[in-house]
C-alpha cells in the first residue's frame, strides 16, 4: 500500500499528514487534484460496478452480498483482539 500511496503523492493526488495518535503513522489526505481525479473517475467506476455486479445478481444475491459486506465492515470497525 505504501508504494501506491507514494505513487499518488508523486502525482499530486494525495498528501501525507502526521498522525497525532501514532508518531510512526500518517494520514493520507486527498488533494484538490485528487478530488478532481476521483470525481472524473466516479461515473465510469459506477457504470462498471453496475455492469459487473448489480445487473447480473438477483435481488436475493444482492441481499446476500449486502449482508456479507456488512459483516466484513463491522469486523473492520471492531478493535483487534
Amino acid at each position: 500500500m505504501s508504494y501506491q500511496v507514494a505513487r499518488m503523492v508523486k502525482r499530486g493526488l494525495v498528501g501525507r499528514e502526521q498522525c497525532a495518535d501514532d508518531a510512526r503513522g500518517a494520514h493520507v489526505v486527498l488533494t484538490p487534484a485528487g478530488r478532481e481525479a476521483l470525481e472524473a473517475a466516479a461515473p465510469h467506476h459506477a457504470a462498471v460496478v453496475r455492469r459487473l455486479i448489480v445487473d447480473v445478481l438477483s435481488p436475493d444475491d444482492l441481499a446476500t452480498y449486502a449482508r456479507i459486506s456488512n459483516v466484513i465492515l463491522a469486523q473492520m470497525d471492531s478493535p483487534s483482539p
